[in-house]
């Protein structure tokens, strides 16, 4: 398999590199997701690796391409009519291992000059959804460079609120883009190919774009595309029916999501390029393996860890949950679920919820692999030791995350719960379930000198935290989410009706509990709580 490094080129005291930015975070986490991530470089190459090229039409001298494996991803508008194309240029595509291309007009512009190229277009990623919100107090922006076909259509907007953004990128021209109600494409050239660097960036954003018209438009029925000399009329049709504008950037948004760019990128990779996520289930799957590595096998013959679990403990659904989501009417149109198992859950709300996307996090292969079969997208990985943005994951973009007896499992699940919760948008919601230690089975065993680890249960040989009600509290509050509803599950059963408010008692064998409270004695009765807790909509993480 080949080694992959992406190379953004970068001469000295060119000011437009950064006009690559997004299209290479988009490779990059693309790459990350099928779990093979690349590193970048600014004009450094690597010669043990195959080097991806961003800006090749910038090389100034090619000498160090000479026997260095390299590919060019061709980003620029081809055409015989500007002049700009040389045979420099097409000496360096002639040396690529490969070329890829985002637009087919100019591939089929490369097989006129003898040149094969795979199309690689820019699609959709979550990580890549970064434009905040604000208050859109511009009423047309239009970012790139200038040139008179550009001058002319802006020069009739001159009455309109209209921001002009020329050599600005990254965070501060993003700040204006949300300030924005129409974000507005004018090609360079006539030769009209659609800016789809700029474009693919806008609708994964969701934000409204209004387009000059394109011989081969890409984004036909997502964008409005106008001819030339209607742009400007056009832009105060859509300022004036700002219901139709909204409405069309939604649409537009929810038809892109749909185009994800890890399948694009793993067509064009090719089958010998197998995503480490890529897990064919074993015919017969009958335990997890332990936590040992395969190399140092568990020793200690009594090592609770050889308590290994059935494949059916990764297919439970947890109705309880979902019948709690139901109660609450809780949103969850974009779900995320830390943990997913088997994805049970996850199948289930999809069949009586209105749920849009559905995404699982699950670090057992095995299980994640069925999980694929039932939800949107699944993530192999260990959530502690990856960062959400190394997933593609972004801020603010799910209605409701789920931690389903998943956090006592986890050595910090503090951390996690806080990074879960920025996934969540603000007044969205976390819902988690935990076993309770102060259950009296566990008291019972204490009080004769037992603290024994089972396969599964209170004392699950894999819990590594354990939690009370008072110290649940403290892990939700602490993520900076708010505690709205916590339901108990009672084990073993207890008729509730029968306690009194005060004075109660218990005792069994070694074990006596006097003078306890309606509400202490459901405690040591509850086996698991279920919190459903809530991303407060200012100030929250």
């Amino acid at each position: 398999m080949r080694n992959y490094q992406l190379v953004q080129i970068a001469p000295p005291n060119y000011t437009f590199t950064r006009c690559f930015d997004e299209v290479s975070r988009l490779l990059r986490l693309s790459f990350a997701s099928l779990g093979r991530p690349i590193p970048c470089t600014a004009n450094v190459l690597a010669p043990d690796r195959v080097n991806i090229l961003l800006g090749y039409h910038l090389i100034e001298d090619p000498t160090p391409l000479l026997g260095t494996p390299y590919i060019i991803y061709q980003l620029e508008q081809l055409s015989d009519r500007e002049g700009w194309f040389d045979d420099r240029l097409l000496s360096l595509l002639r040396g690529a291992q490969e070329i890829w291309d985002y637009s087919p007009e100019n591939i089929a512009f490369l097989q006129a000059r003898g040149l094969d190229a795979r199309h690689l277009p820019l699609h959709h990623h979550e990580g890549l959804c970064t434009i905040p919100r604000a208050t859109e107090d511009i009423d047309v922006l239009f970012y790139g460079s200038m040139n008179p076909r550009r001058k002319a259509v802006l020069a009739q907007l001159a009455d309109l609120r209209t921001a002009v953004l020329c050599n600005v990128f990254g965070e501060e021209r993003d700040r204006v883009i949300a300030r924005s109600r129409i974000v507005l494409n004018i090609h360079f050239y006539e030769a009209q190919v659609m800016e789809q660097a700029r474009v693919s960036y806008l609708l994964n954003n969701g934000r409204f774009v209004l387009s000059e018209t394109s011989k081969n438009n890409p984004y036909a029925g997502m964008l409005p595309a106008i001819s030339y000399p209607e742009l400007a009329d056009a832009c105060r049709h859509y300022l004036a029916h700002p219901a139709e504008r909204e409405h069309a950037a939604r649409d537009a948004h929810d038809a892109f999501r749909a185009r994800p760019m890890v399948e694009a990128l793993q067509k064009v990779l090719g089958p010998t390029f197998l995503p480490a996520a890529s897990f064919k289930e074993p015919p017969m799957v009958t335990a997890e393996p332990t936590l040992a590595a395969p190399d140092r096998p568990l020793l200690h013959r009594k090592n609770p860890l050889n308590l290994a679990k059935d494949i059916p403990y990764y297919q439970f659904a947890r109705n309880e949950v979902i019948e709690e989501i139901r109660k609450h009417a809780l949103p969850a149109s974009r779900v995320i679920e830390l943990g997913c198992s088997g994805g049970e859950t996850g199948r289930l709300m999809k069949q009586h919820l209105a749920i849009s996307y559905y995404a699982g996090i699950e670090i057992f292969p095995p299980a994640a692999a069925r999980a694929q079969a039932h939800l949107d997208r699944v993530y192999t990985a260990d959530f502690e030791r990856t960062p959400p943005e190394d997933l593609g994951l972004v801020k603010d973009d799910f209605d409701l995350a789920l931690a389903l007896d998943v956090l006592e499992h986890l050595y910090n699940p503090w951390d996690a719960l806080y990074r879960l919760g920025r996934l969540v948008r603000p007044g969205g919601h976390v819902v988690m379930s935990l076993p309770n230690t102060q259950n009296i089975t566990v008291l019972l065993g204490l009080s004769g000198g037992a603290f024994a680890y089972e396969r599964a249960g209170l004392l699950d040989a894999t819990h590594i935290r354990f939690f009370t009600l008072s110290s649940l509290h403290e892990l939700v509050q602490g993520a900076g989410l708010v505690v709205r509803d916590i339901t108990a599950t009672l084990n073993p059963p207890i008729d509730v009706s029968q306690l009194a408010p005060t004075g109660n008692h218990f005792t069994q064998g070694k074990l006596t509990l006097s003078d306890l409270s309606r509400e202490e004695m459901i405690r040591f009765f509850t086996y698991q709580y279920v919190v459903i807790a809530q991303r407060p909509e200012a100030g929250g993480p």
